[in-house]
């Protein structure tokens, strides 16, 4: 235990501020990697947003189809006209939604 503290009594500044900026390094080092593996690809993220987009429009499209008949029966309707009314509607809606321009900067 001696020889530690002796150890530690001959260290010089120089010494320590030379491992003091090491350790410092070694931290920046380590929080860069960090963020490095936080950070996506923007592209990435674009692809990912159009595919969702996609699927959104693909669950939305039959379920025009598979509603018409029932609310066409509730109220005593076509339901052909309830069906071309909704796919309408549903279409221009999801357009509306498909004109958002994502910007990541």
């Amino acid at each position: 235990m001696s020889d530690s503290i002796a150890e530690v009594g001959t260290t010089s500044y120089a010494q320590a501020k030379t491992a003091n900026e090491v350790i410092k390094v070694q931290k920046s080092t380590v929080q860069l990697e960090q963020l490095k593996s936080s950070v996506v690809s923007r592209d990435k993220v674009l692809i990912h947003v159009h595919k969702i987009a996609s699927k959104q429009r693909a669950t939305w499209m039959p379920w025009v189809e598979e509603c018409a008949q029932s609310i066409a029966e509730k109220f005593s309707v076509d339901s052909e006209k309830v069906k071309s009314i909704l796919h309408t509607e549903v279409a221009a809606h999801l357009k509306e939604l498909g004109d958002v321009h994502i910007t990541i900067d």
